[in-house]
Order: C-alpha cells, then sequence, then structure tokens
C-alpha cells in the first residue's frame, strides 16, 4: 500500500529535513490574536464567503476533489501556490481577502494567509480540511500526485509524515511542519534521483529563507515606491470590484505607510545591504547559477523549487522592483520560459488525480 513505503523513503531523502522560517513578509498588515495555532484541521464551512472567482482546471476530468484558497493576489506565499495549481491544470476558487480588515478568514482561528480548505468531493462540502502553509500544501498535493493510479491516497493521513512541532526562532517560540519541503514517494529511488531531491529540497527552502526577505525592503524601501506597490497590489487583486469602496484607499494609504516601516525593520533582521535592490540582485544571481545552463532547475521540466521561486517573484511582477531586477540580474530569460510553462499548464499533462480516501 502507498502508506507503507513513506517512512521508509523519507528517511532516504530527508538528508536536509528542516523547517522554514519565513512569515508573510509584511503582506500580512497585521496579526490576529489567535492565528499562531496552525495545525491542518477539519473545520465548519457553513459561514465562509463565497469565492471572489473560479479558476477551471484543464485537467477537470481527473480531478476528484475541491480546493478554495484563501488568498492576498499578490502575496508570494500564495503566488507559489496558484504557480503549483497552474502548472498542473488544477481547478480550485478562490477568495481574495482584504489584507487590512481580513473580515474573509474571520470564520477560522487560523488566519494566516495563504491556506486552503479541501475536500475529496467536486464540490464544497459543510466540513472541509484546512491546510495551512504554502510549502506544505504543495508537498501534500505533489505527495498525492504521485500515488500509483491503483492507491488512494487521504491527503488528511499523509499529514502525519509532516507533523506539527514548535521551533525557536530568534528567540520566539512558532508552530511549524517537520519535512514540509519533502515530497513522499512510493519506490525507492536511485541514487542520481536522490541527489536531483535533495537539491530541489535546499532551493525551496531557501525561497522561503532568503529570496522571499529580500522582497518586501525593496517593495516598500520609499514612501512613493510603498504608494505605488500598494496601488499595483490594487490592481492585481481587483479590489475596486471586490470591497467596498471606501476601504480601498485606506488599505492603499495606510498600508503603504505601515509597510514603509516594516520594511525598514525587515532590512534590519535579515541583514540586507543598505542598498537592499544589491541583497535582491544577489539573491537571484544564486538563483540563475543554480540553474546553469538548463531551461529549469529541474532539467527539461520544472521542479518545485522552480515553481516555488516563480511564485514568489511573480508576486512583484508589476512592481518597481522587478523591472529593476530585470534589467540587473540574467534571470528574465527563465522566468519567461517559467511564466510561459505555468500558463500553458505544461504540467498538466502529467497530473494524477489527488484523491481522498
Amino acid at each position: 500500500m502507498f502508506g507503507s513505503y513513506l517512512p521508509r523513503t523519507l528517511v532516504r531523502v530527508a538528508g536536509l529535513a528542516g523547517v522554514g522560517s519565513a512569515g508573510l513578509v509584511g503582506w500580512n498588515l497585521w496579526g490576529a490574536p489567535r492565528r499562531a495555532v496552525c495545525e491542518a484541521v477539519e473545520i465548519d464551512t457553513t459561514n465562509i464567503p463565497r469565492p471572489t472567482r473560479t479558476v477551471k482546471g484543464v485537467a477537470q476530468d481527473k480531478q476528484d476533489f475541491h480546493v478554495t484558497l484563501f488568498q492576498y493576489q499578490t502575496c508570494p506565499f500564495c503566488s507559489k501556490v496558484r504557480a503549483y495549481m497552474d502548472y498542473y491544470g488544477l481547478g480550485y476558487d478562490v477568495v481574495e481577502v482584504n489584507p487590512l480588515f481580513r473580515s474573509e478568514t474571520k470564520f477560522s482561528t487560523y488566519r494566516k494567509i495563504p491556506f486552503v480548505l479541501y475536500n475529496d468531493h467536486k464540490e464544497l462540502r459543510k466540513r472541509e480540511l484546512l491546510l495551512p502553509d504554502s510549502s506544505l500544501i504543495v508537498s501534500l498535493f505533489q505527495t498525492a500526485r504521485l500515488q500509483s493510479k491503483s492507491d488512494k491516497s487521504d491527503v488528511k493521513n499523509l499529514l502525519q509524515f509532516y507533523p506539527e512541532h514548535t521551533v525557536t526562532t530568534d528567540g520566539k517560540e512558532k508552530k511549524d511542519f517537520a519535512n514540509k519541503y519533502y515530497v513522499m514517494y512510493e519506490k525507492e529511488l536511485g541514487a542520481d534521483r536522490l541527489v536531483s531531491i535533495k537539491n530541489e529540497t535546499k532551493w525551496r527552502q531557501w525561497v522561503d529563507e532568503t529570496l522571499v526577505h529580500t522582497l518586501a525592503p525593496n517593495i516598500y524601501q520609499s514612501p512613493s515606491e510603498a504608494v505605488r506597490t500598494f496601488k499595483y497590489l490594487a490592481d492585481a487583486g481587483d479590489w475596486e470590484k471586490i470591497f467596498p469602496s471606501w476601504q480601498v484607499p485606506v488599505v492603499i494609504y495606510v498600508g503603504a505607510s505601515m509597510m514603509y516601516v516594516i520594511g525598514k525593520r525587515l532590512k534590519k533582521r535579515y541583514g540586507l545591504k543598505d542598498n537592499v535592490r544589491i541583497s535582491m540582485y544577489e539573491a537571484c544571481d544564486d538563483w540563475v547559477r543554480a540553474v546553469g545552463d538548463q531551461p529549469y532547475l529541474g532539467g527539461a521540466q520544472p521542479n518545485l523549487a522552480d515553481l516555488a521561486t516563480y511564485g514568489v517573484l511573480s508576486a512583484i511582477e508589476g512592481c518597481d522592483a522587478f523591472v529593476d531586477l530585470a534589467k540587473n540580474t540574467k534571470i528574465l530569460p527563465w522566468f519567461k520560459r517559467m511564466k510561459a510553462a505555468v500558463n500553458s499548464h505544461h504540467g498538466a499533462n502529467s497530473l494524477k488525480a489527488v484523491t481522498a480516501a
């Protein structure tokens, strides 16, 4: 059975097992008193808001589950989840969350964005599984996607291989998930494949712990750039159509002021250079060197690290910082290849249904 392979294979590939330390890097403007609880739980969906939009998957006939993504359109972690689902052609509902008021998440004790509601039917149910953490979501879905067609994988039971635990970072305790950068495999893997997997895992973790920390200090590096960034966020997220009209300018100008200050704090916390653009350029230069002469880090096809890096960078594509990044690094050819692969749902042909028992 599928589950019988998992503990053994996990030991084989988890040489770099660890936990990420990245938060929302300021996209979540302020916290909720109870959001520290991060375990995946079944919740009552009676009072959840209606979807803002529905993404029709090109692999709809193979998909026997339902996903609702609670997101900010330009949150890098939300973009990471979307990049994965879009690449594989999955269908899903989207609930756009107001980044200042966040009333759309009041039904849940867990309010950190993103999270998904999941069930093993084709439509919304009265009780669904809430899955937190973008990297955990991707690893769970990929593990289920790779199962043999004769088995049905219970996504909820797969969580036993991603146990929740407490970690201490900078003297503060927080909840996280062990092994969240790891995909579980049914079969024993060869030496070359194990090296590839460890490299993929290393760079997935790098996205959360290095790359993403360079973004907020760059897109909010001055008051004027912070306002331009928030206007881009409003346009990209269709705030004028989704939220009450009076809320939009409040979010733009209050949010920009807050994030300008927070960006300075993040610059200091993560030891970025005085010219924060250079820190972002250097991180992306590291990525380009890792990809090398291949089309993608995964070789001929994108792997999960490619999707994570693309997802995070696509969140700032409309910002001044991205324009400067494209001019001052060699990342744009890879980024354009990834954008074409994601937008054309290139991975859909390899999709196997993600199901639950």
